[in-house]
Formats: C-alpha cells, sequence, structure tokens
C-alpha cells in the first residue's frame, strides 16, 4: 500500500503542477517562455506519468476481470502511446507552438495527446484490473479536460475564425 500511495502522489502532486502551471498562464502570472516554469511543470508531467504506469501495476486492491477487459486495457494505452508521440512529433515541442496544426492526428482529433492521456489511464486500469488506481485516474480525467478547455479559450482568443471553423469539424 506503501508503494501505491507514494506513486499516487507522483501522479496526483504532477497533475496539480500542471494544472497550477495552466491556471498561472491563464491569469497572465507567467511570462511566456518562463524558463524555469517550463521546466518544472515538464519535470512534474515526468513524475506524473512515472506515478501512474506504477501505480496501477502496484493496486492494492487488484480485481480480477473477464480476459477481454485486460487486452482491450492494452490496447487502449498503445493508442495512448501512439496519439501522445504523435502528437507531440507533429508539433514539433508541447509549448509556444506557433501555428495551429491541423494536419495528421490533428485533422479529425484537436487534442490528441489529452486524448492519449485519458487513454492511458483507462487503458492501465483495465490492463491491471486496477479499480483504486481508475478512482485516482478520474480526478487526472477531470483535470485534463480543464487543461482542454483551457487551450480552446487561449487559442480562440488568438486565432477566434481559424479556431472556431477548425473546431468545428473536429472531435475532442
Amino acid at each position: 500500500m506503501l508503494v501505491w500511495l507514494l506513486f499516487a502522489g507522483l501522479f496526483l502532486g504532477g497533475c496539480l503542477a500542471r494544472t497550477a502551471y495552466e491556471e498561472l498562464k491563464r491569469r497572465k502570472r507567467l511570462k511566456s517562455g518562463n524558463r524555469i516554469a517550463y521546466l518544472s511543470t515538464f519535470v512534474a508531467m515526468i513524475a506524473m506519468w512515472v506515478g501512474w504506469f506504477n501505480m496501477p501495476v502496484n493496486d492494492p486492491w487488484p480485481v480480477a476481470l473477464p480476459d477481454a477487459l485486460p487486452t482491450l486495457g492494452a490496447v487502449l494505452s498503445g493508442v495512448g502511446y501512439v496519439l501522445v508521440i504523435g502528437g507531440v512529433i507533429q508539433l514539433r515541442g508541447v509549448e509556444n507552438i506557433p501555428r495551429l496544426v491541423t494536419g495528421g492526428l490533428f485533422a479529425k482529433l484537436r487534442h490528441p495527446m489529452y486524448t492519449g492521456f485519458i487513454c492511458w489511464i483507462a487503458g492501465e486500469s483495465l490492463r491491471c484490473g486496477a479499480w483504486l488506481s481508475c478512482v485516482v485516474g478520474c480526478v487526472a480525467i477531470v483535470q485534463i479536460l480543464y487543461w482542454r478547455t483551457l487551450e480552446e479559450a487561449f487559442l480562440m482568443t488568438i486565432r477566434p475564425a481559424e479556431y472556431a471553423a477548425y473546431r468545428a469539424n473536429t472531435w475532442f
């Protein structure tokens, strides 16, 4: 249980740090390009994912699931990897992207990386039968949806017509 709590703390701490970073940007309390804040948040995000990928396998109360569900979980996790890595490659970064990317993964999906994160959370919970980790993962999903809301609001302020048209033709 102690190991799981450590990883759950890393995971939730990383989520909260990312949310704080996004909130500070929204309130214009961070200057664009603030390297210290960005690197701190990047480290927090790494801690978040280290926490997540260790939390379900150490879940103190795993549940035996029908064989199809762990397999589905492995597939969801794989899809999540593809979406996140593909999104980062297409954006050529993760912060201060100077253009609206609308091709490749972004042609039909506005937020492939956030979608990938959600797939990881659901997938790893299913793969490991980790119901307690799934509950904690739901907290992160709420935060991911909040990050998405902030990002969309920002994009509507800097490219209103272009982003509105893009948004009308894409999912999530």
